[in-house]
C-alpha cells in the first residue's frame, strides 16, 4: 500500500513538472514584446536672496516610450536564445524664467529636446519555474545601438540668442535583467521586467548651428544599475510548438 502511494506521488509530481515546463521545453518558439511608457511633469520656484538676487520659475514635462520585440528558440528546456530588436522615442519641454531683483530685468527661454533610438542584438533567457503557472527568468542581451537627440532653445524677446544642436550616438551595449512571468494559458505568458544592470560603450558627435561652434566628439562608457518602479516594463509572450 505504501509502495503504491509512493509511486502515485512520483507520477503526480512528474506530471505537474511536465505541465509547468511545457511552455519552456526544448524546440518551442518564443515570440515576445515588451513596452515601457512613462510621463513626467514638474514645477519649481526659487526665491532669490541678497547674495543671489534672482527669482527662478521653472517647469518641465515630457514622456518616454520604448518598444522591444524578440524572437527566440528554446535550445534546451527553460533556455531560449534569439534576436532582440528595440526602439524608442522621447520628448522633454523646459520653460524657465529668471527675474533679477537688483536691476528688475528678466530672462525667459524655452528648451525642447527630442530623441529616437534603435538597438539590435542577440539575447539569452533562462527560466526557473515556480509551479504550473508562474516562473522567474534572467535575460542577458547585447548588441548595437544608435541614438539621435535634438535640442532647440528659444529666448523670449531676444531671438538672436536662439540655438539648436543635434547629437548622434553609436556604440554597443550589454544588459542583464531579471523578470517574472505568469502563464494564464499554455501558449501565452505575461512578463514583468524589473530593471537591471546595463553597460554601454559609445561615441557621440554633436553638431551646432551657431556660428563658430562647429561640432564636438565624445567617447565614453558607463555601467549602471537601474531598479525601481520607473524601470518596470510589461510584456507579452507567445510560446509556439508541439
Amino acid at each position: 500500500m505504501k509502495t503504491r502511494k509512493l509511486m502515485l506521488s512520483i507520477l503526480l509530481l512528474g506530471a505537474t513538472m511536465g505541465v509547468a515546463q511545457a511552455q519552456t521545453e526544448s524546440g518551442k518558439v518564443l515570440l515576445n514584446s515588451t513596452i515601457n511608457y512613462s510621463r513626467f511633469n514638474n514645477e519649481s520656484n526659487t526665491t532669490g536672496s541678497v547674495a543671489y538676487p534672482t527669482n527662478v520659475d521653472n517647469d518641465y514635462s515630457g514622456f518616454n516610450f520604448n518598444f522591444s520585440p524578440k524572437v527566440g528558440l528554446f535550445v534546451a528546456d527553460n533556455l531560449a536564445v534569439g534576436l532582440d530588436l528595440g526602439g524608442g522615442t522621447g520628448s522633454r519641454q523646459d520653460n524657465r524664467t529668471e527675474y533679477n531683483n537688483t536691476d528688475n530685468t528678466f530672462l525667459s527661454y524655452n528648451i525642447k529636446q527630442t530623441s529616437r533610438q534603435i538597438n539590435l542584438g542577440p539575447f539569452v533567457r533562462y527560466y526557473k519555474m515556480l509551479g504550473e503557472k508562474a516562473g522567474l527568468y534572467g535575460q542577458l542581451t547585447g548588441g548595437y545601438l544608435r541614438r539621435l537627440e535634438k535640442q532647440r532653445s528659444e529666448y523670449v524677446g531676444n531671438p538672436s540668442n536662439d540655438y539648436s544642436n543635434e547629437t548622434e550616438t553609436r556604440g554597443g551595449y550589454a544588459s542583464f535583467s531579471p523578470g517574472f512571468v505568469y502563464f494564464p494559458s499554455k501558449k501565452f505568458g505575461i512578463d514583468l521586467a524589473m530593471g537591471g544592470f546595463t553597460y554601454n560603450k559609445s561615441k557621440s558627435e554633436t553638431h551646432y548651428d551657431s556660428a563658430g561652434q562647429g561640432s564636438s566628439t565624445n567617447t565614453g562608457s558607463s555601467l549602471a544599475a537601474n531598479f525601481g518602479i520607473q524601470y518596470v516594463s510589461v510584456g507579452a509572450s507567445l510560446y509556439l510548438g508541439n
